[in-house]
């Protein structure tokens, strides 16, 4: 066999691999796995099957999915940041929750340090600051909110 030829079937091979990346990558199923490994692993439910198939059933009914935080956790998480109590944390706080927070990144993420956030969230979260660089509670909520929710991801 001529080396062209061992070429060829080694491309040949590959394909169906990067078929399968191209497709997971597509449909988001890392991101959806690892989500619903989370929430059984947080709420431990008695019936994991049955847990299961109610969360894909409001994924792809009411395109959202449960959380594993509430309104008022992400409250304190935002006060325990804002130890001064000024009401407001810097952007750099906020980028920095969000990495820690992180638990994908995507083929378009930037690297900031450690941990990696995709350009939409950077762009969120620089855009999430005043004009003096502070960020409120009710914008870190949306920006945390919009990190850790599913809403609309597998729409």
């Amino acid at each position: 066999m001529s080396t062209l030829e061992s070429g060829c079937s080694h491309d040949h091979a590959l394909e169906p691999v990067q078929k399968t990346h191209h497709y997971i990558e597509k449909h988001k199923l890392n991101e959806l796995f690892g989500h619903l490994l989370q929430l059984v692993l947080y709420y431990r439910p008695d019936d994991p099957r049955a847990f299961l198939a109610e969360e894909v059933r409001k994924i792809r009914q009411e395109k959202v999915s449960s959380s594993l935080f509430s309104e008022r956790d992400l409250e304190t998480m935002f006060e325990m940041i804002d130890v001064t109590s000024q009401r407001w944390i810097t952007v750099a706080q906020l980028r920095n929750t969000c990495r820690n927070l992180a638990t994908a990144s995507s083929a378009n993420s930037v690297t900031t340090g450690g941990s990696e956030l995709t350009l939409e969230q950077e762009t969120s979260i620089a855009a999430a600051g005043d004009a003096a660089g502070r960020v409120t509670m009710e914008k870190f909520k949306e920006i945390i909110s919009a990190l850790l929710f599913t809403k609309n991801m597998w729409s």
